[in-house]
């Protein structure tokens, strides 16, 4: 796994919330990045569906940009967004294609464009290599590093 050699740089852990976390986790695992996993004082909340509790004080959140969604409802530390063709977060998923078996996408943040190219486990595989990517990024990676351990 490309992922395990990041490891050492992924500076907190995560915990995932929303009513398709399992999937997110089963994708983390599947990376090779679930050490990284850990409910018990998680500095890093990755959101896979919008949710009525927005209190994430003393964390970094990882949020889904959903129309009419205000950031300043979202009580954390630092906040970042993803969406699918949604202009409008800092993690934006542009040009998704099915590919041989896998889905690729333009990752556009603050910290560049890159290709990423995923296995196709589902329809949510884009948004969940988003959430992770703008998560590892959060936690120490470099965008070219997040879309290697993607890119399994």
């Amino acid at each position: 796994m490309k992922a395990s050699k990041y490891m050492p740089k992924i500076r907190g852990k995560f915990e995932v919330i929303g009513s398709n976390s399992q999937a997110m986790v089963e994708f983390m695992e599947r990376l090779g990045i679930a050490d990284a996993l850990g409910k018990d004082n998680a500095e890093i909340c990755i959101v896979t569906q919008a949710t009525d509790n927005n209190d994430f004080s003393g964390r970094t959140v990882v949020y889904p940009c959903v129309k009419g969604f205000d950031k300043s409802l979202v009580n954390a530390d630092r906040i970042f967004t993803y969406a699918v063709e949604n202009n409008s977060a800092d993690y934006v998923a542009k040009n998704v294609r099915d590919r041989d078996g896998f889905k690729t996408f333009e990752l556009l943040s603050l910290n560049g464009i890159g290709r990423v190219y995923v296995n196709d486990l589902s329809e949510a595989s884009p948004s969940f290599a988003l959430a992770l990517a703008a998560a590892l990024m959060a936690v120490g990676l470099t965008m070219k590093e997040a879309i290697e351990v993607l890119s399994d």
